[in-house]
């Protein structure tokens, strides 16, 4: 079975669906560089800033792809939960930053939506890796914030479930597929609230 591609997302919606330009992997011309303000300062330690310039590149003229992968994104383990929270202080930036750039209203309230669903899969993401580290507070902490930003992120209901239950984690092993069923019926649903 094929996954159908959502059209709301913040790539969709920033980059016609296609991912994310990584700066180690991309070529342009100075003068556009300049033309569209350079890396913004208002971005702690250089996280997102490579995000919100694209998205300003991508109102200036079209972004072309190689369809080669030239990059593999590695995270590291280790100080992962004060990386985390460093990064978090560039989120409402990004989201300021993204919604001055955006055309107009509706695209306004699009990138918004999508946005706040994009920061909550981050946010369980982190959760998932503090799970695997055995941090089960912080992991904790990280699906709280992911319920915040969108509550029926359906991964994270799973994810929230097994940091209180280590035992749980044996269970879901065995009974993957029962997950696999509840993770499909919850996606349903957030496609049919969109």
């Amino acid at each position: 079975m094929q996954r159908r591609k959502r059209k709301d997302t913040l790539t969709a919606l920033l980059f016609d669906g296609l991912p994310l330009p990584y700066p180690s992997t991309v070529l342009l011309r100075k003068d556009l560089f300049l033309n569209s303000g350079g890396f913004n300062s208002l971005f702690r330690w250089k996280y997102h800033e490579d995000a919100q310039l694209f998205a300003r590149i991508a109102r200036l003229c079209t972004i072309h792809f190689i369809p080669q992968s030239l990059v593999q994104y590695r995270i590291h383990r280790g100080p992962r939960v004060e990386n985390a929270r460093i990064t978090e202080a560039n989120w409402p930036v990004l989201l300021a930053c993204l919604r001055e750039a955006s055309r107009d209203e509706r695209e306004r309230e699009l990138l918004t939506k999508a946005f706040h669903r994009e920061y909550s899969r981050y946010l369980s993401n982190q959760g998932k890796h503090c799970l695997r580290d055995g941090d089960h507070t912080e992991a904790r902490r990280f699906f709280r914030l992911s319920f915040l930003e969108y509550p029926l992120h359906p991964r994270n209901w799973s994810r929230w479930a097994l940091s209180f239950a280590p035992g749980l984690r044996e269970f879901y092993a065995k009974h993957k597929k029962l997950f696999h069923l509840t993770y499909s019926l919850l996606s349903l649903i957030d496609s049919l609230c969109v």
